[in-house]
This record gives C-alpha cells, sequence and structure tokens, in this order.
C-alpha cells in the first residue's frame, strides 16, 4: 500500500554548558547553553 512519504528527523541534543567546556557528561543530565537554546528553537522552526 503506497502512501506519503514519511520524513524522520533525529536530533541528539543541542550544544551543552559541558560541550562548551569540552567536558563529556555522559548520561548525566547537564543544562543547555546559549547556543543549544538557539539551536533547539532553531530546529523547532
Amino acid at each position: 500500500m503506497a502512501g506519503a512519504p514519511v520524513r524522520i528527523t533525529y536530533f541528539v541534543h543541542g550544544t551543552t554548558v559541558d560541550n562548551e567546556m569540552h567536558l563529556a557528561s555522559g548520561w548525566n543530565d547537564t543544562e543547555l547553553s546559549k547556543l543549544g537554546i538557539r539551536q533547539s528553537i532553531e530546529l523547532g522552526r
């Protein structure tokens, strides 16, 4: 059965404060940096 194509977008995460300090956060939660917040807003558009 043919239908409309499905587009899947995979986004891991935006830039975090730890990323900017060159720290590996692993599975720990860390805050998005100002850049990461802008990336998330832009992705939503």
